[in-house]
């Protein structure tokens, strides 16, 4: 299906929302059955849970709070005939778990079929205070100088992810595609067509090139990659003294969390 990066002008008459849970029901009936297994990954600070908990419904209850940094892998939480969990999720974090969830999500006797990279076009969120005291302290004292930052290691994530997907490959020609979700367009959408031209697959950025280079290496038709916007909680951002406000509706909210739905069920079949 063709990615929107911006919104329609006129949209259908329809709870978007609705839909992509709907839709996300649908999917996870399809990929559950003969146990399809998606694996969630990206740096940390960017709200991959979150992403997954607006995915799944969770965070349309009353009273869900965002979780906080995760420190092992979790699973979505829905499930069909008591199968396991579709989507297994990596912490961002470089760490024991992280380490540990990236070996059986790429595990060569038990491979995943799908990687979602959610990557957060540089917004990325410091877990504490101090964290972020540190990285003011060495310069990184805008929103600009931080987003740089983010960017430069998210493409080395990145290149690990991709080192992974091809050693998987050659033991078990799994992964088959990758779905690059940019997270927080909420955030950026006054300047969307940069991110477009950033994470787009033919446009020839750094990022792209990555997963391009990748998919030479192990054969085009053996792997399939496509970017797409998505949101979920709709937030502010600050940074220091700096603040940029979150500029999109719950609707435009679910618009886009509808198509990144619908766009993963497209590639689990």
């Amino acid at each position: 299906m063709p990615v929107e990066w911006i919104i329609p002008a006129a949209r259908g008459a329809y709870n978007n929302r609705q839909v992509a849970l709907s839709t996300w029901e649908k999917l996870i009936t399809k990929i559950l059955g003969p146990k399809y297994r998606i694996g969630f990954v990206g740096p940390g600070g960017i709200g991959k849970t979150v992403l997954l908990d607006h995915m799944t419904g969770a965070a349309f209850k009353d009273g869900y709070e965002a979780p906080g940094q995760s420190r092992k892998a979790e699973a979505g939480k829905a499930k069909a005939n008591g199968s396991r969990f579709a989507v297994v999720v990596a912490p961002g974090q470089q760490s024991g778990p992280q380490i540990e969830t990236y070996n059986k999500i790429f595990d060569s006797e038990d491979p995943i079929d799908g990687v979602v990279f959610v990557a957060g076009n540089g917004f990325v969120t410091a877990r504490d205070e101090h964290a972020a005291e540190v990285n003011m302290s060495l310069g990184y004292d805008t929103i600009s100088k931080w987003r740089d930052l983010n960017l430069q290691a998210e493409l080395e994530i990145l290149e690990e992810v991709c080192r992974l997907i091809r050693a998987s490959k050659q033991k078990s020609r799994k992964p088959k595609w990758i779905l690059v979700a940019v997270t927080k367009v909420d955030l950026f959408y006054g300047n969307i067509e940069d991110a477009r031209r950033y994470y787009s697959p033919h446009l020839g950025s750094e990022f792209a090139e990555k997963l391009n280079r990748l998919r030479e290496s192990v054969g085009h038709d053996n792997l399939s990659w496509d970017a797409t916007p998505v949101c979920s909680l709709l937030d502010s951002f600050v940074w220091g003294n700096e603040v940029v406000e979150s500029s999109l509706s719950k609707e435009d909210r679910d618009h886009y969390l509808s198509q990144f739905v619908t766009l993963l069920g497209s590639f689990c079949r």
